[in-house]
């Protein structure tokens, strides 16, 4: 097969890799769950953003020019925790905030595992069928492994977008944030 012609694998319908994204372990049906995490994940990291400026008693453009020094994610939840450390007096509010912070770690690595870690995966990808509910990911460097369904991606945007909006109820003073509420429109709590 010439280097041209090496994509063409992607795209023959009788060929298992056609029912991939073209150079990845990731089964075309993911696709909508994957978007949806991205989709939330956008919205949980710009309300981070939101949510430092506030800390900060700045307006949205001066905390953006100082979240935008720290393009990765784990600064950026660093600086969010310090600030918590610094500004919040209440110590329930405190340690509330503290949890969310954590919550948006952990949402953010599993987000980071996705969109990252299936490269070079390709060989693992004949061992499972692209019609597998599974989407698995083996670290290279390490003999960790993360498991993805479509569920448990719909699941993780449900997480995001719910600490995306306790945070923008904080950021507002609205006393709903400490209650652990969820977005409005679902009955489901999240502490």
């Amino acid at each position: 097969m010439s280097q041209d012609d090496a994509w063409a694998i992607w795209h023959d319908p009788t060929n298992m890799f056609s029912q991939y994204v073209e150079g990845t372990i990731v089964p075309k049906t993911f696709l909508p769950a994957v978007g949806y995490v991205i989709v939330a994940f956008s919205q949980l990291d710009r309300q981070l953003d939101l949510s430092i400026a506030h800390l900060l008693g700045a307006d949205r453009e001066t905390g953006r020019a100082i979240t935008a020094s720290a393009i990765h994610y784990q600064p950026r939840i660093d600086l969010l925790k310090k600030l918590i450390e610094l500004r919040v007096a209440d110590d329930v509010d405190k340690r509330k905030l503290e949890r969310i912070a954590e919550k948006i770690s952990s949402v953010a690595q599993k987000r980071h595992r996705l969109i990252h870690d299936y490269v070079g995966k390709l060989t693992h990808a004949i061992t499972i069928p692209p019609s597998s509910p599974t989407l698995d990911f083996n670290r290279k460097d390490t003999a960790k492994s993360t498991e993805f369904t479509e569920e448990s991606l719909q699941e993780l945007g449900l997480q995001m977008l719910d600490l995306a909006y306790r945070l923008q109820r904080f950021t507002k003073a609205d006393p709903s944030w400490s209650l652990g509420n969820s977005f409005p429109w679902r009955d489901r709590s999240r502490n």
